[in-house]
């Protein structure tokens, strides 16, 4: 399997016991027997899609170095896109002993997210490659990466 920057399935392991992982991902046994590992997989791919698009704006993507910081967040991301894929009724509340809610962990992690494409740069990630900026003759920024749109922006250009 292919999982974006170098995780494996077995890395969920921080956020989620193996006995958690069949449950969130086995819908097919009652009780559950088997994780499912193509839905690991997918979760991942979607959880580092969803970090590279806000990361590209001002970064090279695939991210490195991937520091230990960063690991988390993207285990978050990840843990959060299965339980949101598989088990969407468990975001609400505590989660089955978790202690906490993991629709709340969602929104620190998109106000992260935010603050990593904002035009502020709000969060920045030291020693990650940036990439390269220019300055057109009206004197606006541009990069050289994955273009974001807001309607800040698009005024700018106007």
């Amino acid at each position: 399997m292919a999982f974006p920057y170098g995780f494996v399935a077995d890395d969920l392991l921080e956020r989620f016991s193996q006995k958690r992982l069949v449950e969130i991902t086995d819908v097919t046994q009652n009780p559950p027997t088997t994780r499912d590992d193509a839905a690991i997989e997918q979760a991942a791919i979607d959880a580092a899609g969803e970090l590279d698009m806000s990361a590209g704006r001002y970064y090279v993507t695939p991210l490195a170095p991937f520091t230990d910081g960063l690991g988390m967040v993207f285990l978050d991301l990840w843990a959060w896109r299965l339980l949101f894929n598989c088990k969407p009724d468990w975001l609400e509340s505590e989660q089955k002993g978790e202690g906490f809610s993991w629709s709340d962990r969602r929104k620190e992690l998109v106000a992260w997210l935010k603050g990593l494409s904002s035009p502020k740069r709000e969060t920045v990630l030291p020693g990650c490659t940036e990439v390269a900026t220019r300055t057109s003759s009206s004197g606006i920024k541009f990069t050289t990466g994955t273009p974001v749109m807001t309607k800040t922006s698009l005024r700018k250009v106007s």
